[in-house]
């Protein structure tokens, strides 16, 4: 059985760079972790305007920091917004191919329209 794990990035209470930077830092370690016990998958989200839910607007630039440490875990990004007013989609297919020869070929992707506070962002 292939276990994966998905992360919101969440840190409740967020407020300051450090807190930010403690966020993005511990997620990291955890993909580590995760790669050296075998998962699957780290699969993150893309969330926009939504701190109190999710840190995790920018998942290609943390996916690729997971890359640079991992050697194994696959790289899933769930999901693109793919609104053309969000994401255009050359930039996101630029995006996926950079992220995944970056990776050696770890990328997992898929789209989704995108929630409530994204349209308002």
């Amino acid at each position: 059985m292939i276990l994966d794990l998905f992360s919101e990035l969440q840190y409740p209470g967020a407020k300051t760079p450090d807190d930010f930077r403690n966020a993005y830092t511990e997620a990291l370690a955890q993909a580590e972790l995760a790669d050296e016990l075998g998962f699957g998958c780290w699969w993150a989200v893309e969330h926009h305007g939504t701190p109190a839910f999710s840190l995790s607007s920018t998942p290609e630039m943390m996916l690729l920091a997971i890359a640079q440490k991992t050697r194994r875990i696959r790289l899933g990004h769930a999901a693109v917004l793919a609104p053309f007013h969000i994401n255009h989609p050359l930039r996101v297919a630029e995006r996926a191919a950079f992220l995944d020869l970056m990776s050696g070929g770890r990328l997992q992707r898929g789209l989704a329209r995108a929630g409530g506070a994204e349209w308002e962002t």
